[in-house]
């Protein structure tokens, strides 16, 4: 065993290599204000921050490297992805001056690193909504003091989450863990803390090295949507991804979503109401509300779910290449466009998919008009009927027309007739949500006696 607690040699080492890399090779993000990240950044100012594209990394690189404490960082859907390179992280929360608090990564999509999310050294905050797949270790905290992990799904990698070097007072609830390669949880050296409402299908679900002791399995029972979609919360979810799990082939005789046998999960540790899914099963037909469906760049959009049935699993695509797991959802657009939103949802053995399509449109923000016009004829005998054509830049809203001989107009390409000789100035004030601007053309209309 490494001092990671992995059976896969040391990480101490691995994550100092990244630590120099991502010093020497990243920009500094220095800003208190909430701040967009455009591309692989060290942060070491608390604060806000949101992911505004997606990222791939090449080689052992750093994506996000946090030294500091009380930072939340918004994936707003998007994606860091490597090439499996040794010594690559999605996301690594670390501190050569000691214990990093309160780091909270939410809606974040992580691939193909070998570490997806590395937290090394903390205590509060940790991982929300965020999907990582392909990793060699998935969502890693070594220690995690109070560390939690809610609504995310793992799949299809080494380890799928993992507490080591004296984590305590974990909280791993609501997420999804399925096809890892080792094992989907991954305990060592860990006190206290709950691991309820999960849904496991690996060939080994939990792995419990030395020193675990203080896990609570089971919650309630008490109401409540659970993730396999039945309306009573309990315990885990203990399948295969052969079918032949405990939670799939133990009988739930009284239908009420547990089931009949509790769950040996190691040594004297049980899950008292291990979950089934529905005894009786609705086909779900996906839907979903998008407010608003329109706007100005950058435009939030809050996306509900809305879908009937036994809907447990839901996979949104906004178009712009985000994607969410999570039942709703918000996103930020950032480009002018028209996007197919997509949710996909399915039963909670991934079987049963239904899928709703809506378009989101995108404009570009108003920036402030910019007035100019042009008239003819510009002299002549009176009355003169002069034709003005509104020429202005950045898409004003409305206009006001001063011409010189007492008169005005807000039509936007008004005709004026002049009917008493003299030379008259003439102004047009612009403007639209973003602001105002005039132009005054002095002495711009002759208007002589007729003869």
């Amino acid at each position: 065993m490494g001092r990671f607690g992995l059976p896969s040699g040391p990480c101490r080492c691995a994550v100092l290599v990244l630590v120099l890399l991502a010093a020497s090779m990243l920009p500094a993000v220095s800003l208190a204000a909430p701040t967009e990240l455009f591309g692989p950044a060290v942060i070491t100012v608390p604060g806000s921050y949101v992911l505004a594209q997606n990222i791939t990394l090449h080689g052992g690189r750093a994506g996000i490297e946090v030294y500091v404490s009380g930072v939340t960082i918004d994936g707003n859907g998007y994606s860091i992805r490597g090439d499996d390179s040794i010594g690559s992280c999605g996301v690594l929360v670390h501190s050569p001056a000691g214990r990093v608090r309160n780091v909270t990564v939410r809606d974040l999509h992580l691939s193909d690193l070998q570490y997806g999310a590395y937290f090394w050294n903390t205590d509060g905050g940790g991982m929300e909504g965020c999907r990582v797949e392909s990793c060699s270790y998935g969502i890693t905290f070594n220690p995690g003091i109070r560390a939690s992990v809610t609504a995310c799904r793992l799949e299809r990698n080494h380890y799928g989450i993992a507490f080591s070097g004296r984590s305590s007072s974990v909280r791993v609830v609501s997420n999804r863990v399925t096809d890892s390669v080792q094992a989907g949880l991954y305990l060592y050296r860990t006190r206290g803390g709950r691991i309820t409402d999960n849904y496991l299908s690996n060939n080994r679900n939990v792995f419990i090295g030395e020193q675990v002791s203080g896990i609570n399995w089971t919650v309630g029972p008490r109401a409540g949507r659970s993730i396999t979609a039945t309306p009573s919360l309990g315990g885990n979810f203990w399948g295969r991804p052969s079918g032949r799990g405990f939670s799939q082939t133990t009988a739930d005789a009284d239908r009420d979503g547990f089931c009949d046998r509790t769950y040996p999960v190691a040594g004297y540790m049980v899950d008292k109401l291990p979950l089934r899914t529905p005894a009786d099963p609705v086909t779900p037909v996906a839907g979903f509300a998008a407010a608003p469906a329109s706007g100005t760049a950058p435009l939030l959009v809050r996306f509900n779910e809305t879908s009937r049935g036994t809907a447990a699993l839901f996979d949104w695509s906004f178009g712009d290449g985000a994607s969410a797991v999570t039942p709703d959802s918000t996103h930020v657009y950032q480009a002018p466009g028209r996007y197919n939103v997509t949710l996909r949802v399915a039963d909670p053995d991934g079987e049963n998919v239904s899928v709703r399509t809506r378009q989101v449109t995108v404009t570009a923000p108003l920036s402030q008009p910019e007035a100019s016009f042009r008239a003819g004829p510009r002299s002549g005998p009176a009355p003169l009927a002069v034709q003005f054509t509104d020429t202005s830049t950045g898409s004003p809203r409305e206009w006001r027309w001063t011409f010189g001989d007492g008169s005005i107009s807000t039509d936007q390409n008004p005709r004026h007739v002049f009917r008493r000789a003299g030379t008259y100035s003439v102004s047009l004030r612009v403007s639209n949500a973003a602001g105002s601007s005039t132009r005054t053309a002095t002495r711009l209309i002759t208007v002589i006696e007729r003869a």
